[in-house]
C-alpha cells in the first residue's frame, strides 16, 4: 500500500496587510533594513559551557564527597547535576572520593582551553584509604538524560602505575567514570552493569556491558603526569572514540574523527539505556603508607555535553563563526565542466569534502570506471526561498545532470566516504527534473552505477513524484505530486542507523532547530526500513543517479549542494541554520512551544 501523501503547503513570502492597516512605505522599510544590518554583530569565535561541569571546586578541602551525615558539608559549585533531598548533592555514602586541594592541568593536548570554575577552594576529586583493590566511587544524576552524540573530558593523574603486593596479590592504582551505575563499589556481582572508562595504573580500560566484556589500551598513562580524557559515544550505533592527549585539538570535530589518532574506537556498550542518566567518579581506595599516604589517583575538570556544539563545550574550544559544517560536501562548484569523475580529467581528482577514493566511480567497486551519464553544467540550483534553507555555494555555479538523449539509460556514480556516518544521519540535497520520464537522486552503501543498480537503496524524484527503494531493491514509497517539473526543490532526510527509521521532508519550512521538526509533516516517515542493511550499519558510500533525455541543462534532471553529516550538528550542517536553542520560559526552565505559522499550517520554531 502506497502511504498517504499529505498535502504540502508553501507559505507565501509575503503576507497582506490586517484590515485597517497601512503597509509601510518603502522607504521606512529601507531605512529599518539597513538599521537592522548596522546593528548586527559581526561573525566571531565564541566560547560555550559544558551542559554538565564538575571541577569539585568550593567543597572543603578533603571533604568527603558523600557524607550525607556531614551537615556542615557545602555544596559545590558543579552545574547539570541533579541536586538530591538533603544538605549533599553527591550520593554513596563511602567515605574514599574527597575533595582534594589543589587542581590538574594537562601535560599535554595543545589547545585544551577549558576554564574551571571558581571556587574557594580549588579541588580534585582524590580516592583514598586502605589499599586494596576494591573500586569506590560517588555518583549523582544528571539533571537532564543526554543522548544522541556525546562528548567527554576529564584531567587524569595516577600517582604511581606500578602494581604492589596486597596479601600476595598485586593491587594497581585505578581512577575514571562510571556510566549508569549507582552503586559504591560497581564490581560487585549485583552490579554486572559494569560500564566504565578508568585508568589501571598505566593502562587504560573501558567496560561494556559486563567486566569480561573489557577492553584494554597497556601503556596509556605516566606516573605523575596530568592527562586529557576525551571521549565520544553516540547512543544511537554505540560507536565509542577515546583520545589521551590528543596531539591536536583540531578546529573541526570532523578531523580528529578521521584523523586515526584515538587510543581506543569501537563498539562498546558504554551506557546500556541508551542514555547517559547517571555519572560516578572514583577509584580504588590507595595508599603507600611507608610513603605517608600520598599515592593515589586524582580527577578534575569533568565535563559533558551533547548539545550542537559539544566537542567545544568539552574542550575550551571557541566555537568558528558559521559552525556547523558538514563532514560531507559536493556542491560541484570546484568541478570542471564535463563528464563527471572520468578516468583521463585529473581536474576532478580530489573534489568535494569526506570523500576516501579521488573520483567519482561509475562502475563496481573492483572495476572503477566513470559514468557515460552524469555531466557537470554550469548552474546552480537554489532553494525556494520560503524553506530558509541557508547553505551558500562558493565558486563558479556547477551542478549535475543527465547527459544522454535516451531518458530510458539511468546510470550512477559513487563514492566512499572518509569517515562512515552513523547514529543520527542526515542530509539534503537539490533536485530538479525537468520531464516525467526522469529519475534524479541519490543511492547508498552500493559500490556500482550501472543499469539497476543505482536504484537500490535510494532516494530520487522520478518525474513529480518520490520514489523510495530499501535495501534489497524493494520499492518501500511512491508519492506522486511531491516535485513540480522545472522547479527546484530541497530534499532533506535522516537516517537512524540504530533504529531503522527513515525520514524525508520535502520543501520544509526549516525550524530553528530539529524538535521544530516534530511539528512538520513528513513526506515519508517509517521505522524498520533496512535503507542501509542490517541494524547499527553505517552510511559508507553514497552514489547520485540520473536518467538522460537531455544533452543540454535545459530541461535535463539535475542535482546540486549534497550535503551530509551525522549528530545533533548534523540537521544544521546540512541546512546551513546556526544552532538556536529553544526558548524557555524565565526562571522556569520549561520550553515554549514553537510560534504556529497564522494559517497554522507548519511550527516555525525559529
Amino acid at each position: 500500500m502506497k502511504p498517504a501523501h499529505p498535502a504540502i503547503t508553501h507559505p507565501a513570502i509575503t503576507r497582506p496587510a490586517a484590515s485597517g492597516a497601512r503597509p509601510l512605505a518603502p522607504a521606512i522599510l529601507a531605512s529599518a533594513a539597513l538599521a537592522a544590518l548596522a546593528l548586527a554583530p559581526a561573525a566571531r569565535a565564541e566560547t560555550v559551557g559544558a551542559q554538565v561541569q564538575a571541577d569539585f571546586n568550593g567543597y572543603r578541602s578533603n571533604a568527603i564527597l558523600s557524607a550525607e551525615s556531614n551537615d556542615s558539608q557545602p555544596h559545590g559549585l558543579e552545574t547539570g547535576l541533579a541536586v538530591a533531598d538533603g544538605a549533599k548533592d553527591w550520593l554513596g555514602g563511602t567515605g574514599g572520593p574527597r575533595a582534594f586541594a589543589g587542581a590538574l592541568t594537562p601535560a599535554g593536548a595543545p589547545g585544551y582551553a577549558i576554564t574551571q570554575s571558581p571556587g574557594a577552594p580549588a579541588n580534585t576529586l582524590r580516592v583514598y584509604g586502605v589499599r586494596t583493590d576494591i573500586l569506590r566511587q560517588t555518583y549523582r544524576n544528571l539533571s537532564i538524560p543526554m543522548t544522541g552524540v556525546i562528548w567527554g573530558s576529564f584531567l587524569l593523574r595516577q600517582s604511581k602505575t606500578e602494581g604492589e603486593d596486597n596479601a600476595g596479590a598485586p593491587v594497581f592504582q585505578k581512577t575514571g567514570l562510571t556510566f549508569n551505575i549507582k552503586s559504591i563499589d560497581p564490581d560487585l556481582p549485583d552490579f554486572i552493569n559494569r560500564r566504565r572508562i578508568y585508568a589501571r595504573g598505566a593502562d587504560l580500560v573501558l567496560n561494556g556491558a559486563a567486566g569480561a566484556a573489557a577492553v584494554t589500551v597497556p601503556g596509556v598513562f605516566t606516573a605523575g603526569r596530568t592527562a586529557l580524557v576525551l571521549f565520544r559515544h553516540d547512543t544511537a550505533t554505540r560507536q565509542t572514540d577515546l583520545w589521551v592527549d590528543p596531539a591536536s585539538l583540531p578546529s573541526d570535530p570532523a578531523r580528529l574523527l578521521s584523523s586515526s589518532t584515538a587510543a581506543y574506537s569501537g563498539v562498546l556498550d558504554l551506557l546500556g539505556s541508551g542514555a547517559l542518566v547517571t555519572i560516578g567518579v572514583g577509584g580504588n581506595y590507595y595508599v603507600d603508607a611507608s610513603g605517608g599516604g600520598g599515592r593515589s589517583g586524582d580527577l578534575d575538570a569533568l565535563r559533558l555535553d551533547s548539545s550542537a556544539h559539544a566537542y567545544y563545550a568539552v574542550t575550551g574550544l571557541p566555537v568558528p563563526p558559521g559552525f556547523p559544517r558538514a563532514p560531507v560536501i559536493a556542491d560541484f562548484n570546484d568541478t570542471a565542466i564535463g563528464w563527471l569523475g572520468k578516468a583521463d580529467s585529473p581536474a576532478n581528482n580530489n573534489k568535494g569534502a569526506g570523500f576516501s577514493n579521488v573520483k567519482w566511480d561509475g562502475g563496481a567497486a573492483s572495476a572503477p570506471a566513470f559514468s557515460g551519464i552524469i555531466y557537470t553544467g554550469a548552474e546552480d540550483l537554489a532553494a525556494p526561498a520560503f524553506t530558509r534553507h541557508a547553505i551558500v555555494q562558493s565558486g563558479p555555479p556547477r551542478c549535475v545532470y543527465g547527459f544522454h538523449n535516451d531518458i530510458a539509460v539511468i546510470r550512477g556514480a559513487w563514492r566512499t566516504l572518509a569517515a562512515p556516518l552513523s547514529g543520527e544521519v542526515w542530509g539534503s540535497f537539490l533536485v530538479q527534473n525537468g520531464k516525467a520520464g526522469h529519475r534524479t537522486g541519490l543511492f547508498f552503501n552500493f559500490a556500482a552505477g550501472s543499469g539497476d543498480f543505482p536504484v537500490n537503496r535510494s532516494i530520487a524524484a522520478v518525474g513529480t513524484s518520490l520514489v523510495v527503494y530499501q535495501h534489497g531493491g524493494a520499492k518501500v514509497a511512491d508519492i506522486p505530486d511531491v516535485f513540480t517539473l522545472g522547479e527546484t526543490a530541497l530534499v532533506l532526510f535522516r537516517i537512524n542507523t540504530g533504529t531503522l527509521r527513515l525520514t524525508i521532508w520535502v520543501n520544509p519550512v526549516l525550524p530553528g532547530n530539529v524538535a521544530g521538526l516534530a511539528a512538520l509533516t513528513p513526506c515519508y516517515d517509517a521505522t524498520g526500513i533496512p535503507f542501509l542493511g542490517a541494524a547499527g550499519a553505517p552510511l559508507e558510500r553514497i552514489g547520485i543517479t540520473v536518467t538522460g533525455g537531455q544533452t543540454t541543462l535545459a530541461g535535463a534532471g539535475k542535482l546540486d549542494a549534497l550535503y551530509l553529516a551525522s549528530g545533533d550538528t548534523g540537521y544544521h550542517a546540512v541546512t546551513g541554520l546556526r544552532a538556536i536553542a529553544p526558548p524557555t520560559v524565565a526562571g522556569a526552565g520549561a520550553r515554549m512551544p514553537a510560534a504556529r505559522d497564522v494559517r497554522g499550517t507548519t511550527a516555525l520554531g525559529f
